[in-house]
């Protein structure tokens, strides 16, 4: 056994599916959006179109300078609130410092009930729960 066949050795599910694409195949119906087009953003996006899932925006704003990167990429970009009432999964993936604006002004109103959102760091709802 070579030293990457460990990624060839899963385990077969009863319908005959590798243990790793009935993981994805919980999320592969479902609407995602991802706030921002940074670095971080940007390798969860690529990281979720080279997986297989094809229903993902970019979320951006109207000003924003990553909207030609996105697009380049293969990415539908649209507006931030746009995103929010469209989205099952919202990942957060921008500056600590923008997102309780982001959040307050497109994504409290908008969400659907049953959505999940991500945070990547959750430094502002640290900061909220403590009262800092």
């Amino acid at each position: 056994m070579g030293l990457f066949d460990i990624f060839n050795s899963e385990k077969k599910t009863k319908n005959n599916k590798s243990q790793s694409d009935s993981k994805i195949d919980i999320i592969n119906n479902k609407r995602i959006a991802i706030f921002g087009f940074g670095n971080q953003a940007q390798a969860h996006a690529l990281n979720l179109q080279d997986s297989g899932i094809s229903n993902i925006v970019i979320a951006l704003r109207e000003d924003s300078k990553n909207i030609s990167k996105a697009e380049s990429k293969g990415f539908k970009v649209t507006k931030l609130s746009k995103a929010a009432e469209w989205a099952d999964i919202l990942m957060m993936l921008i500056s600590d410092k923008a997102q309780p604006e982001v959040y307050k002004t497109h994504i409290e109103q908008y969400v659907k009930e049953g959505s999940c959102i991500g945070l990547a760091n959750t430094i502002n709802l640290k900061k909220k729960i403590n009262n800092i």
